[in-house]
């Protein structure tokens, strides 16, 4: 996702491209850029040392942005284990919130198949970056968007390959980027996917149908 959004590619990720993970240590930094993020920091870290958290119970975790400049030390360990608590809490589980959506949309025949795979992945990962900036807020309109978007590349392309995934992924004119300019949830809702109406390949009819539906709004009025 950091990548993408950065327009860079993502798939291939390896010990060379360590550097998207690498930031800054606040205590030692004096950009100017900085200053908010120790406010927050500091913020956080008085709320949750506060006596009267005995007395209440509560705690406030550093609120994450999956592309915000890195921090070094504990932060950096938080913000792992942040996007993989957001994972499982939209994808694991039959309690997770989309998880009967992955079920009915992202397992048809052939979804076993390495392509389908990394479509499926960069599905999974529109909607982590939509959730990771609006929360629950239009989630499964959202989905639906991201799921319209990412698999056009099924029904657009016979192989699937790593490139045109990133290709796709990294557009100028792709969902990553609506997402990362959008200030309101319905900026993303409004963005048009491109659409197919007769595929080229009859590799995966389940998608068209679901994209069909979605498209309409069936799949809107039975839910």
């Amino acid at each position: 996702m950091r990548r993408w959004v950065d327009g860079d590619y993502g798939i291939q990720f390896s010990r060379h491209n360590i550097d998207v993970f690498k930031g800054i240590n606040l205590d030692s930094a004096q950009y100017a850029y900085v200053d908010s993020m120790l406010a927050l920091d500091y913020a956080i870290e008085t709320f949750n040392a506060d006596p009267a958290r005995k007395w209440d119970k509560q705690t406030k975790g550093y609120p994450f942005q999956v592309d915000q400049v890195m921090i070094n030390g504990k932060r950096f360990f938080e913000y792992i284990q942040h996007y993989m608590a957001i994972h499982s809490t939209l994808f694991v589980g039959k309690d997770s919130r989309l998880f009967s959506f992955v079920e009915t949309h992202a397992k048809y025949s052939g979804s076993n198949r390495k392509g389908d795979s990394y479509v499926r992945n960069l599905f999974l990962c529109a909607v982590m970056y939509y959730y990771d900036k609006f929360g629950e807020v239009e989630l499964e309109k959202a989905a639906q968007i991201c799921y319209r978007w990412s698999y056009f590349l099924r029904l657009e392309l016979q192989r699937i390959g790593m490139e045109s995934v990133d290709n796709h992924a990294k557009a100028r004119n792709g969902l990553f980027r609506a997402i990362s300019k959008a200030v309101h949830p319905q900026q993303v809702l409004n963005f048009q996917p491109p659409y197919i109406k007769e595929p080229k390949f009859n590799n995966a009819k389940g998608v068209q149908a679901s994209i069909e539906a979605m498209k309409s709004g069936s799949l809107n009025e039975s839910n």
